[in-house]
């Protein structure tokens, strides 16, 4: 007599039917993840400049109420020759999206405009 066994595993119309669902949600979740990162970047360069800003108007106050006599050019001056100074950590953030780039501030229209360079 023969003995029938049962086999074990899957058929390939199963493999197939899961690769294509793996496909279809990889196709759905990359684009997506990708598009978060940009944003996620452009949030931390917004912030990023805000904190150089602000970093920026501290010394100038801090220099100010000292009695010292420096405009606002001189501290951005300040800032872009020597910018690990104007922070605690000693180091001034990078660029989220080009780290071989840096912040660097200007006067423009009487306000302190910080871009990348």
């Amino acid at each position: 007599m023969i003995a029938l066994r049962s086999q074990k595993g899957f058929t390939m119309l199963e493999l197939v039917i899961v690769l294509v669902i793996i496909a279809t949600l990889a196709g759905i979740g990359v684009p997506k993840y990708l598009s978060m990162q940009k944003q996620a970047q452009i949030a931390a360069d917004k912030a990023n400049r805000a904190a150089i800003q602000t970093a920026i108007m501290n010394r100038y106050v801090d220099k100010i109420n000292r009695g010292d006599r420096v405009t606002m050019q001189d501290i951005v001056n300040q800032f872009n020759s020597n910018p690990n100074s104007f922070f605690p950590t000693g180091k001034v953030p990078n660029p989220p999206t080009d780290i071989k780039k840096r912040y660097k501030a200007r006067i423009r229209n009487d306000r302190i405009e910080v871009y990348i360079q």
